[in-house]
């Protein structure tokens, strides 16, 4: 993980060398006026904002080597609510006195990041004098970290995190299972957590907590009724010992059940809950359409949203699935993104090229892609970087964004 920390490390200590025009990403209003002050010592903010605030504090000392103080009286920064910016729209004044406004704390995380990378450094830290006003164009912009294959310590996701943060990614999907390992602790079934993994419950929620003052959203994903060998191996006398068998006994359910009960219990925050559903081979798709719309009922009844991967087909009458299941579309294979929105599903792009860039084997790179194909994306594009599919030739073109939550990486 090198390159996280280094990416990181750059962004700490050269985003205040950046001019106010240089934003990541850019803002969408901005007026840059003359002059501009020093670097207050001194935070402002409502109770609400506390948690924003102390990651502001946090950022600032490392950026700036600075002492700052928060307090919820006064302060030469002062991070203040106001109604009508929407979910993660965001303020920031700094013409007279410096103000960071925002309807959420959300909002605030994302005022805070820019405010960072607003600094500038002449002889001592100063802030030019800026009138910003921005707001994201999707609500959905997600970042993925599998654990599920290899560990990544609670140190390396805080600094993905705070990668995050700077460039105002909203989402961190947890890949917590597959078939190599598995990162949960899990209360029920304590026999899933891999030795290797290096997490505890206690890690988890810590992370939970740091992520939300960042304005980041974990997204727990637990796998099934593909890439579950290790569930039915640890547990066969309740998930089965086939994968068709997980998806169709009541006893898997229960334990699945049970086990998204306690991803709920520590991922608070998060509306949604990623349950797979890729790759299920060998299990008829009848069987994993009725599995889906299942956990679906019950995640519905816990007030949370239900995120699949492209996996079986949409079916029809009663084999269909729940039309508010939101499909993550990777492939464009078995449910192309364009016959998932004509069946009324939101859809989330996760087109392999240029989202997808994994070193899946020991130095392979076998899914690196172009560095502008990244630079230009187009979230109505689906394209796949084998050369065996269709779309690698002919990439998928969307007429338009509509039910297009966002996209995944």
């Amino acid at each position: 993980m090198v390159y996280l920390k280094n990416l990181v490390t750059f962004f700490f200590i050269s985003a205040g060398f950046a001019s106010a025009a240089e934003l990541l990403p850019a803002p969408k209003k901005i007026e840059i006026g003359k002059g501009g002050g020093d670097l207050p010592s001194s935070i402002h903010a409502a109770p609400e904002f506390f948690p924003q605030a102390e990651a502001l504090v946090i950022g600032l000392g490392r950026m700036t080597g600075s002492s700052t103080s928060v307090s919820p009286v006064k302060g030469e920064i002062s991070l203040v609510k106001k109604e009508g910016l929407g979910s993660e729209g965001y303020e920031i004044d700094s013409t007279s006195g410096i103000t960071l406004r925002a309807s959420t704390t959300t909002g605030m995380a994302h005022a805070t990041a820019s405010f960072l990378q607003l600094l500038e450094k002449e002889g001592t830290w100063k802030i030019p004098a800026v009138v910003l006003k921005d707001s994201p164009d999707f609500g959905f912009r997600c970042f993925m970290i599998d654990l599920g294959r290899n560990p990544h310590s609670p140190e390396t996701l805080r600094r993905v995190v705070d990668m995050m943060w700077l460039s105002k990614t909203n989402y961190l999907h947890l890949h917590l299972t597959d078939d190599q390992m598995i990162s949960f602790p899990s209360t029920a079934f304590p026999k899933l957590l891999s030795k290797r993994a290096g997490w505890t419950l206690e890690d988890w929620r810590e992370l939970e907590s740091y992520s939300q003052a960042r304005g980041v959203t974990l997204i727990p994903e637990f796998e099934v009724p593909g890439h579950s060998t290790l569930i039915r191996k640890h547990y066969p006398e309740v998930f089965g010992k086939t994968p068709t068998e997980l998806a169709t006994l009541d006893s898997a359910f229960e334990g699945i059940t049970t086990i998204l009960s306690e991803l709920m219990d520590v991922f608070k925050a998060s509306p949604y809950i990623h349950i797979g559903c890729d790759e299920a081979y060998g299990v008829p798709e009848e069987a994993q359409r009725a599995l889906v719309n299942r956990l679906n009922k019950f995640l519905k009844s816990k007030g949370r949203k239900t995120l699949v991967w492209e996996g079986p087909r949409q079916g029809k009458g009663d084999s269909r699935i729940d039309v508010d299941v939101i499909h993550m579309n990777w492939r464009s294979l078995e449910f192309p993104p364009q016959d998932m929105l004509a069946a009324g599903h939101p859809v989330i792009n996760a087109t392999w090229d240029p989202l997808y860039i994994v070193d899946h084997y020991p130095r392979t790179m076998f899914t690196a892609v172009p560095s502008e194909n990244c630079y230009n994306f187009n979230i109505k594009r689906f394209k796949h970087v084998n050369h065996g599919f269709g779309t690698y030739n002919k990439p998928i073109l969307l007429d338009s964004t509509e039910n297009v939550l966002g996209s995944a990486e």
